[in-house]
């Protein structure tokens, strides 16, 4: 899925990562069956379209990975 989103994706053992538009480095490590853990790093300094396409594009990455929105992440956290 990550590759259907960012377009790339490199793989270490468990851990991918990936980057895309103002994402630097975003890495998701598969813990179990029901854990997922992502971390990102941010290009604060992206101008606003890219950041907005960006948001963009997260968003439906976690949605597809997750099955959740973020308001019902948001709620399970």
């Amino acid at each position: 899925m990550m590759k259907e989103h960012f377009g790339n994706v490199n793989v270490k053992g468990e851990v991918h990562s990936s980057s895309y538009g103002a994402i630097k480095k975003v890495t998701v490590e598969r813990q179990g069956k029901k854990v997922l853990v992502i971390g990102t790093d941010m290009d604060s300094k992206a101008d606003n379209e890219t950041a907005m396409d960006t948001i963009k594009v997260y968003n439906e990455f976690l949605l597809a990975v997750t099955g959740f929105t973020g308001k019902e992440r948001k709620k399970r956290m």
